[in-house]
């Protein structure tokens, strides 16, 4: 239930002999100006969703694989890896690769229904490690990223496999 500002009501049992006190308390805090309420209380943070620790032949798997977004999971894979541990909001994704939003947000669900029809997904999860953060401005935004385990894990499969170059693979 809302109220006419948009706020939302909650209801909090109250013993009885309390309840002509918090009344008067809750027409008190409406007559007190803006600043001096109660912030509200934050969101809790989703976890970060960590990529399980993949074998190199199922990365070279997922490179060999012919998959319809294939060529752009390799450019981001290949981008994570050349900055490990450094978390990069799709939007600097896009700015470093070149690629449409579109097109990485399509690869990117792409990549998770691949992992889950050909991988073991409830092992392995995702190549890559992704959190919905809160950005400097505040805003939420999801950021990705790749340990320094998992850049070399990935660098080494590039490598097995024919070489590093994504746009090689278009």
């Amino acid at each position: 239930m809302d109220t006419d500002e948009g706020q939302q009501l909650v209801q909090v049992a109250v013993p009885p002999r309390f309840l002509d006190h918090v009344a008067r308390l809750l027409v008190q805090l409406e007559a007190d100006d803006k600043s001096s309420r109660l912030p509200p209380s934050p969101r809790p943070a989703h976890p970060p969703e960590l990529a399980g620790d993949w074998p190199i032949s199922e990365l070279e798997r997922l490179i060999r694989m012919d998959a319809k977004s294939r060529s752009t999971i390799l450019l981001v894979l290949d981008l994570l890896a050349r900055h490990p541990e450094k978390q990069m909001t799709a939007n600097a994704i896009c700015d470093a690769t070149a690629l449409p939003i579109h097109l990485l947000k399509g690869a990117l669900a792409g990549l998770r229904r691949l992992a889950r029809a050909h991988f073991e997904y409830e092992k392995l999860g995702l190549p890559l490690n992704r959190h919905r953060a809160r950005l400097p401005n505040g805003e939420p935004e999801t950021v990705y990223w790749l340990t320094g385990h998992q850049a070399r894990q990935w660098v080494l499969a590039r490598t097995v496999v024919g070489g590093r170059r994504s746009d090689d693979d278009n």
